[in-house]
């Protein structure tokens, strides 16, 4: 059996659900709780800075409470729209069918899992910082599997 023709066959045939969908629905989700709910946003990237002694009177409903420095806040704010806008890349490349853009963007997008990663290893606490292999394994994979995707995509698409 020819792996390269039959890889290339099951990317030309249509998808019940198209991978950009899939891919933009992940990134607008992660970047809508970013937004509505910043503290959710901080446990799922695990970066602290120490403590807030007094709360400020600016602070976005969602996050009052959760202690969170403003300055990682603010990063917090910037995640959020940067998954908005890979998101929202995705959906946009799916509905035009440019199925070369889709798979070159996941493996682009590769880059922030390792780079968030390295962040999460760097200035997460020490009971959090083996959470970073899963941003690691978890970018190492996509890309892995959108290299191969690249590989073995017909060029007419």
């Amino acid at each position: 059996m020819d792996f390269k023709r039959l890889l290339s066959e099951s990317l030309n045939k249509p998808s019940v659900i198209p991978p950009g969908y899939i891919l933009g629905s992940c990134f607008l989700g992660l970047g809508i709780m970013g937004l509505v709910s910043p503290a959710q946003a901080e446990i799922a990237f695990p970066v602290r800075q120490e403590e807030d002694e007094k709360e400020p009177s600016d602070v976005h409903p969602a996050s009052r409470g959760s202690r969170i420095k403003s300055v990682l806040r603010a990063h917090l704010y910037s995640k959020a729209g940067r998954d908005l806008v890979f998101g929202l890349s995705f959906f946009a490349l799916q509905y035009q069918g440019n199925m070369r853009a889709i798979v070159a963007l996941e493996g682009l997008v590769t880059i922030v899992g390792f780079v968030d990663g390295f962040a999460v290893w760097k200035y997460g606490a020490e009971d959090v910082r083996p959470l970073a292999w899963s941003y690691w394994v978890w970018s190492s994979s996509i890309l892995a599997i959108a290299g191969a995707r690249l590989y073995f995509l017909p060029s007419s698409q």
